[in-house]
């Protein structure tokens, strides 16, 4: 008997990864991955640190355990192994192929994770790190995608999935309405892979602008924040990308309101892609992140303008919280990276402590190499090395006296911001009103040109003005005699006479 025939069982086992698994490998005559049972006390986490390790007879009850499983939130396979070239003829390249590189494994993964996409009710994270994707496996896992929604973070990070396999990808996230961010570095993309993600971004955007229309009706103010989407892409140590897929994620960008992050760290952008991303954040100004670190050919002042101006977006925005990846060094291409993405309102994002971790761009950020994060009445220091600080004991007596001053100051800070964004939108207000009364005397200007420049219509003019000066000194001149009448009239006796005259009229 090599499954579990109970229908109560298999519903108990939906809830319960580790029994299940347990009573699979049981019938399976299999003893459970040591390191599934090691990480067993997680919160329902299952993450395989090195998936190298499990063999070829243990995949089988594992697949199966995920397959019914709705429990999980976060799934995790990582292999360190690494192709090596065959003629050093060191012990290295003459080493097995783990289980998980091959296509058989692959396959039935792939599945067991589409099944499990489809029942889950709790994943939030599935990370695929290292293993060589098939392109039918990314079609699979691209079905599950499409019906599937709670799960906010992939990450296929050197799965070598190349331009085919991101196409095929995208076309699951494209209708997804769960997914916040998407990690595809060291995927061997070229141009025409960013311009899959492009496609992806107009897409999410056009039916995002319909949701806002609808939410706009009745005077209401839509939430931007809240509608779903893509948040933050992450395209690092893909160097064939380079200012062609540059230009194909600025063009996708610039009417875009939702995307806040976008890394692309070792993607051979010059300093034309840097140029182009520049005006894409004076534009807009929902873009808090876009990270070209560690790429080579950029100029250290075009960082810093890239930088300044992520710095303006911060301030205009009611912080979103995103935090910066750790900067990718030479020696650690083959490593795999960390990018969080958290859902809170009341976050700050620290561009400027992000910015300090290039050790290259350390000129660049000079002015921003220190941010105080006031924490629990602490205050931790951030330096450009990203070195744990230790304090002594003097240093710490000397933080607690002015841990009161530092709130306040804290608190004057956020109050001198809300001003100043307060003052940048009546500014922008007033600018606006200024620019209307010009366009309205410009208009008034040249209407008194063409009247001017008219023949018939000066000389009318002229005909009316003269006729209107002669009727007025006709009427002066007529009540002119009428008083001299009068005079006479009262001189000759005849006042009397006069006023009788006009009270009988009247």
């Amino acid at each position: 008997m090599s499954t579990i025939k109970s229908v109560q069982e298999r519903r108990r086992g939906q809830y319960d990864f580790w029994a299940y698994y347990n009573n699979l490998c049981a019938l399976r005559n299999t003893c459970p991955i040591p390191a599934i049972k090691a990480n067993n006390l997680r919160k329902c986490i299952l993450d395989t640190d090195n998936a190298d390790r499990i063999r070829l007879v243990d995949w089988n009850p594992l697949i199966d355990a995920l397959k019914i499983n709705k429990s999980l939130r976060g799934i995790t396979f990582t292999s360190k192994w690494k192709k090596t070239n065959k003629i050093e003829g060191t012990l290295a390249a003459r080493t097995k192929i783990p289980s998980i590189q091959s296509t058989e494994v692959m396959a039935k993964l792939s599945r067991g994770l589409k099944d499990c996409l489809f029942v889950t009710e709790c994943l939030k994270s599935l990370e695929l790190r290292g293993i060589h994707l098939m392109p039918r496996d990314v079609e699979t896992l691209s079905k599950g995608l499409v019906n599937n929604k709670t799960l906010q973070h992939i990450s296929l990070e050197h799965c070598q999935i190349k331009d085919e396999g991101l196409e095929t990808l995208c076309t699951g996230l494209k209708d997804s309405l769960s997914i916040l961010s998407v990690n595809v570095s060291g995927c061997l993309l070229t141009p025409k892979g960013a311009a899959a993600l492009a496609r992806v971004i107009s897409h999410q955007a056009a039916v995002r602008h319909t949701e806002t229309w609808k939410e706009s009706l009745r005077y209401r103010w839509p939430n931007l924040d809240c509608m779903p989407g893509l948040r933050r892409i992450t395209a690092c140590i893909n160097p064939q990308i380079g200012d062609e897929g540059a230009y194909y994620l600025a063009d996708a960008l610039i009417d875009d309101l939702w995307l806040k992050a976008l890394d692309l760290q070792r993607c051979g952008i010059t300093n034309e892609g840097a140029k182009k991303f520049e005006s894409v954040l004076q534009t807009n100004t929902n873009l808090l992140i876009i990270d070209l670190r560690m790429n080579d050919l950029i100029d250290s002042s075009q960082l810093e303008a890239i930088m300044k101006q992520i710095g303006t977006n911060t301030v205009r925005q009611n912080c979103s919280s995103l935090e910066w990846m750790e900067p990718i060094k030479i020696g650690d291409v083959n490593q795999f990276s960390s990018t969080h993405f958290k859902s809170s309102k009341n976050c700050r994002i620290n561009s400027e402590t992000a910015a300090s971790i290039n050790d290259r761009s350390h000129a660049v950020v000079s002015n921003m190499q220190k941010e105080r994060i006031i924490t629990s009445n602490k205050t931790i220091d951030h330096y450009t090395r990203n070195e744990p600080i230790t304090f002594r004991e003097a240093d710490i007596e000397a933080e607690d006296l002015r841990a009161t001053d530092l709130q306040k100051l804290q608190s004057k800070l956020n109050k001198y911001r809300r001003q100043l964004r307060k003052e940048i939108t009546n500014r922008e207000k007033v600018e606006m009103k200024l620019r209307e009364v010009q366009k309205e005397n410009e208009r008034l200007n040249n209407y008194i040109k063409e009247m001017s420049n008219t023949p018939l219509l000066s000389e009318s003019v002229k005909e009316v003005v003269l006729d209107n000066e002669n009727l007025l000194s006709n009427i002066e001149d007529s009540l002119e005699k009428f008083h001299n009448f009068l005079d006479m009239l009262r001189e000759k006796g005849y006042g009397n006479f006069w006023s009788t005259f006009t009270a009988t009229i009247e």
